[in-house]
């Protein structure tokens, strides 16, 4: 964009009328994109297009005038034929925006002729629905501005007929796949058996079948005596409820939370989240939270013996906690890892000064760092243990949070509730998928052989482009670092554009994430990689 208006300059002085109405649609353009772009995509009346296209066809303008000003314009981008004795007729922002729609068209789809070409941005990018009705507080809607009507598996697929790989998979709540048959019959069962489908926290056979068989398969076998608790179905409520667990169960009201942690949007979570934009939600201040660098977030600074000697020295100013509240991987804070060593230690500094170490597991759990518990590397025994997404393994809504049996006599009948937390369709989906997935150990060791093979795939790429790459995370919850977060989001944006969704986490958005279904099969992985590849070398 400022490229274009520092061209106005060398071109208006010496240019005529026709000139003159090429470069107005350019400003036109230029104006429209800066002034209603909506994170990566932009509006064209009733149309999206992602920003990946914008992008090179802005490249292309500025190009163009770059190289024709001010005498010679370029062939593809000529300047519509008028007498240079007369002003453009089509001289409003609203005309020449339709002039430069159905030039972008022609520039999105080349090959096609004219009557395709308006099908394929009618039934391709026509979102007008969303945009007139739909808040703008919709996020993922602009990353992927089409409209999705099938999905099974690793695949997605649009109104008009392309399939996708997901390697988003609904942020981390589809671990087993799109509408996996196995576990779409136990649903489709459940539900000709007239099964209750909400039952609030009232005893069912779902229920019962959900916690029998989570204690028998998971909790003992990992010598892991805990009480559930059923919350509201998403995983912030489950974090509130930890949180309140533990400010009850202590007497103390301050919560350790850690840099680039993501723990939810409601007001308790929010406060334990590190993300500013999603901080500025809040609309008042967040407090009750003490906020230390994660493993690694300082390279010559050790924050845990930082923490520790606050703890310890009775003229710090700092209170004691009721608890430490951390991600072993920070999924959206940019897949920071923490150390074994470190989980250790921050395990034994709550150990010695009575405070309760509650694990996030939303995301890094069920499986997506390769063990069930994302912490069972580190041998630790959180007191407090959040789930949630892939907990239902069907993409239903469920959450729950574990915890230490001692801690349960805090808690008073309905002191925690919520209307939803009696998703009995989940629990049955819940139950096969602990039973056909988790009763051995076949299926850790397939997702462990699958990570070590997404990881292979992408140290190869990172090893092509020097250091404008870095691999972070673990398991299957991985993506790389990019030097630039701008190149991030042309990365991701390209992907999309080949039919590869992916997005990006980290502070800055600088990292693009793979989130492949566990069971996802090695040629799938091996594809995505293949249009990983090719995104990059058409987005770099």
């Amino acid at each position: 964009i400022h490229h274009v208006f520092r061209l106005t300059k060398l071109i208006w002085k010496n240019s005529n009328h026709s000139q003159k109405h090429f470069f107005s649609r350019v400003v036109c353009f230029s104006s429209i994109y800066y002034i209603r772009i909506e994170r990566r995509s932009i509006f064209f009346g009733s149309n999206i297009y992602p920003c990946n296209l914008i992008m090179a066809f802005s490249r292309r303008i500025i190009h163009t005038l770059g190289k024709s000003c001010p005498n010679s314009p370029s062939k593809k981008l000529r300047p519509r034929t008028i007498s240079s004795s007369t002003p453009p007729a089509r001289s409003t922002a609203n005309a020449l925006a339709e002039d430069l729609q159905q030039e972008f068209a022609e520039f999105c789809f080349p090959n096609s002729p004219q009557k395709e070409r308006n099908m394929a941005t009618a039934t391709q990018y026509d979102l007008d629905v969303f945009h007139r009705f739909e808040s703008q507080v919709n996020s993922y809607g602009r990353s992927f501005p089409v409209s999705f009507e099938k999905a099974e598996d690793c695949f997605m697929y649009s109104t008009n007929g392309k399939r996708y790989i997901d390697f988003l998979m609904g942020a981390g709540s589809l671990n087993y796949g799109h509408n996996n048959r196995f576990l779409t019959k136990v649903m489709k069962d459940y539900i000709d058996e007239k099964g209750v489908l909400q039952g609030l926290d009232m005893y069912t056979p779902a229920k019962e079948e959900f916690l029998k068989t989570l204690n028998k398969v998971i909790l003992e076998p990992r010598k892991l005596d805990y009480k559930t608790q059923f919350t509201g179905p998403t995983g912030t409520n489950a974090v509130e409820a930890a949180l309140k667990l533990a400010r009850k169960a202590t007497g103390r009201h301050n919560i350790v939370a850690f840099t680039n942690g993501y723990h939810g949007m409601s007001q308790g979570s929010l406060a334990c989240t590190g993300n500013a934009k999603s901080r500025k939600g809040a609309g008042m201040p967040l407090s009750g939270v003490d906020r230390i660098p994660f493993c690694n977030y300082l390279s010559d600074v050790d924050s845990l013996n930082y923490f520790e000697k606050f703890l310890g020295d009775p003229s710090s100013g700092y209170d004691i906690p009721a608890a430490v509240l951390l991600e072993t991987v920070q999924g959206e804070g940019g897949l920071n890892v923490a150390s074994n060593s470190w989980l250790r230690r921050v395990e034994s500094i709550c150990r010695k000064h009575e405070i309760l170490l509650i694990v996030d597991d939303i995301q890094a759990g069920i499986g997506r760092t390769g063990t069930f518990f994302s912490f069972e590397p580190s041998d630790i025994k959180p007191n407090i243990v959040t789930l949630s997404k892939s907990l239902s393994a069907s993409g239903l809504p469920m959450s729950v949070v574990l915890f230490d049996r001692d801690l349960d006599r805090f808690w008073s009948p309905g002191e925690h509730n919520g209307t939803f937390r009696g998703n009995n369709l989940a629990f049955s989906t819940a139950t096969e998928a602990l039973k056909r997935y988790w009763s051995t150990p076949d299926f850790q060791d397939q997702v462990v052989r699958k990570a070590k093979y997404l990881k292979n795939q992408l140290e190869s790429i990172a090893a092509e482009y020097g250091d404008l790459f870095t691999l972070k995370g673990r398991g299957l919850m991985v993506g790389l670092s990019c030097k630039k977060p701008e190149v991030a989001a042309l990365i991701k944006d390209q992907c999309f554009h080949n039919q590869l969704m992916v997005e990006t986490c980290g502070p800055r958005d600088e990292v693009v994430k793979f989130f492949p279904a566990l069971n996802a099969p090695e040629k799938v992985i091996g594809d995505a990689m293949e249009i990983l590849r090719k995104s990059i070398e058409e987005s770099l």
